[in-house]
């Protein structure tokens, strides 16, 4: 139990009103106008520096006046072509204390108009852009993560000459790790170490997907007031897609325990998820040239997208070693080969595969079990409570098993033989539903964190606010009683093996009940061959179709069109809506495209969010079919839950082609639809 000093501390640390600070830095000057630019709002309390006007005189003026007219003819100019915010403008002043370009940083907050003023320190544009240049050719080249990442952190350092660069990686709790640095000798080294999530608050990681780019170039120096003319009721200006905004005086004060002068964060993203940060620190004041500020972001978001390259060249392989192992189970179903003898048969390389220790399936037959599993009195536990908790019918996973009570209180902790580890999926053919269970025996760590993750609560006018810590010493952290995390992409790759397991025990269940009851045999094998959720053909029944069309193909030189798609960011819909509307837009979907199809085409459920149309029409005929679907699935009316969009890739029957090469040409063919934006068609004929 937290005590309530530390509850309500955490709370006003959450609810700090960063991007409103009411203040700025004192790297530029900042003025706010009303929408029709007619007149003058709010300016900082330093214009004079920059400008060359008081607060008193600014207010005075109109903006055209004070801006300059070729500034917001600027404006105009650019809203014309892009109407996206912010804008980055460029213009000359000439005052009695400032001379020379500016960078105006242009947005909105409310219905008003930033301006954001910072000099422009005189950075030749050929230097940095051949700098970005060759950069952007090294970083091409790498071809693993560790190697990529250092590179980055080597351009960083040559652009801008940071003492110490880190690239800091988040979790699924949003401790931050630093897992690539470099660094001067007087800096301490923060590799390998953690950061608790509340050293970057939710509303300050909120504030990355508003702009990318935090810069501090000088910790110590005070905040300068934003003046608000003589009357005004405006609310606070939202500084968030700014550079100026100030900092909160406990980041400040972070920075200072730290030993920090100046800082720089580029966020790191994958898709729309917050991956990470690329971290800079130097230890005195540093000035950076918005120029190489801008550069920055550019090296920073190619980098990221070689960076998930290399981690989705990882996934594919990792899939296609999955994909053998359910060919396998494919071909295992055509032998009724019971589920004990499945996991003899492919039990040990799914151990492999899963990283499991060991494994268990949990069926109608009986409980068939291998390596190092609790007994089968738990196991029948285990499976009880996950039947009664798991209301979605999806995969339950944990690396901490004996903190989950919906489960544990069915077993003692002696029960799981230091299997903390377990990835659990429902093979719902049956019912109640049997179980695919996988593994993982505990995996002690050893936590390094940057200072002792503690709270500290004090008071600041009349509040409780987090005061953070003072020293950043290593704190070694053991951690006991779980295994490694299950991985997004193993879950994935687990669910669609139990799919195909699922069938198997279904299809051998079949086989017994052929000859005594004819209607439950009919039930069943039409649950062999349809997907449960959507009504579609499932994988099984493709799969045959695929080998008959190719042999009539084949025999009588008639065409033979795949067309294999899924949804575009099906993934991030369910994390947003829920397992619930996701398996709605899934059914909609199958209905959807069913609808638009010939009698003859073949259509099913082929794994996941995936989906397989098998059509004799000619390969322009097949591109035709698939752009009509895509323009179709996109005028779904979902109501409340949006939009989704398919990406489509086609291939055409070659001679000598069997079923693992055709389909094989269609995945490919999706991959670079999704790659090159997604929503869209992609042919291999």
């Amino acid at each position: 139990m937290i005590s309530n000093d530390l509850a309500e501390g955490l709370a006003n640390c959450a609810r700090e009103p960063v991007h409103i600070p009411g203040a700025i830095q004192p790297a530029g000057c900042l003025v706010c106008v009303d929408n029709a630019l007619q007149q003058v709002l709010s300016v900082s309390a330093n214009i004079a520096e920059i400008l060359g006007v008081t607060p008193t005189e600014a207010f005075g003026q109109s903006p055209s006046q004070l801006l300059g007219p070729d500034l917001l003819e600027q404006l105009a100019s650019r809203l014309e072509l892009d109407d996206s915010l912010p804008l980055t403008l460029e213009c000359q002043y000439q005052t009695d204390t400032f001379e020379g370009g500016l960078q105006a940083t242009v947005y909105q907050s409310d219905t008003r108009w930033v301006f954001e003023f910072e000099p422009i320190v005189s950075v030749p544009e050929q230097h940095s852009l051949a700098l970005l240049n060759r950069w952007i050719k090294v970083l091409g080249r790498t071809q693993s993560v560790e190697r990529l990442l250092f590179r980055l952190i080597e351009a960083v350092e040559s652009l801008t000459g940071y003492g110490r660069i880190m690239v800091y990686q988040f979790d699924e709790e949003w401790h931050g790790t630093v897992i690539s640095e470099k660094r001067h000798d007087a800096l301490e080294s923060f590799l390998g170490h953690r950061f608790p999530a509340k050293d970057i608050p939710p509303q300050v990681r909120a504030l990355y997907s508003v702009n990318p780019v935090r810069s501090i170039p000088d910790a110590g120096a005070p905040a300068v007031s934003l003046l608000s003319r003589a009357g005004s009721r405006d609310a606070p200006i939202d500084m968030g897609p700014g550079y100026l905004r100030a900092s909160s005086p406990v980041h400040l004060r972070y920075l200072a325990n730290m030993g920090v002068g100046a800082s720089l964060s580029v966020a790191i993203f994958s898709e729309d998820n917050l991956w990470g940060l690329l971290a800079c620190h130097h230890g005195t004041p540093k000035a950076l040239s918005p120029q190489i500020r801008d550069t920055l972001l550019a090296l920073v978001q190619m980098a990221s997208q070689r960076l998930f390259l290399l981690e989705s060249r990882g996934q594919m392989r990792y899939l296609k070693r999955v994909m053998d192992s359910r060919e396998l189970v494919s071909y295992s179903r055509g032998h009724l080969i019971r589920p004990d003898e499945l996991i003899r048969e492919h039990g040990k390389s799914w151990l492999a595969l899963f990283d499991a220790c060991g494994l268990a399936l949990m069926s109608r037959f009986g409980v068939s079990r291998l390596g190092i599993t609790p007994d089968d009195a738990v196991l029948k536990r285990i499976a009880s409570g996950l039947t009664a908790g798991n209301r979605h019918n999806g995969p339950w996973f944990t690396d901490q098993l004996t903190d989950h009570m919906s489960v544990t209180t069915l077993v003692q902790g002696d029960d799981i033989v230091g299997c903390y580890g377990l990835l659990a999926l429902p093979m719902n053919v049956e019912s109640p539903p049997g179980w695919f269970l996988l593994f993982r025996q505990e995996q002690p760590r050893t936590h390094r964190w940057a200072g002792k993750p503690e709270d500290v609560v004090v008071e600041e006018e009349g509040r409780k606010v987090l005061n953070p810590r003072h020293s950043f010493a290593t704190w070694v952290e053991e951690v006991r009683g779980r295994s490694r995390p299950w991985l997004p992409i193993e879950v994935r790759a687990a669910l669609d093996l139990a799919e195909d397991l699922a069938i198997a025990v279904s299809v051998n269940h079949i086989a017994h009940l052929n000859s005594e009851l004819q209607s439950v045999n009919k039930r069943l094998e039409s649950l062999a061959h349809t997907d449960s959720l959507t009504g579609v053909w499932n994988r099984y029944h493709l799969e045959l179709s695929i080998d008959a069309e190719i042999k009539v193909a084949h025999r009588y030189q008639r065409h033979c069109c795949v067309l294999l798609f899924d949804i575009d960011h099906f993934k991030q819909f369910n994390d947003q809506h829920g397992h619930e509307a996701g398996d709605r837009v899934l059914k909609t979907l199958a209905t959807t495209v069913e609808s638009c199809l010939r009698a003859g085409d073949r259509f099913g459920r082929w794994g996941g969010e995936e989906f397989l149309i098998l059509t004799g029409i000619d390969p322009k005929g097949a591109e035709l079919l698939a752009e009509r679907l895509r323009r179709k699935v996109e005028e779904i009316d979902l109501g409340d839950l949006g939009q989704v969009t398919i990406s489509i890739g086609v291939a055409s029957y070659h001679p000598g082609d069997n079923r693992k090469q055709l389909v094989a040409r269609a995945d490919q063919a999706m991959y670079q639809a999704k790659s090159e934006g997604r929503n869209r068609v992609v042919s291999s004929l």
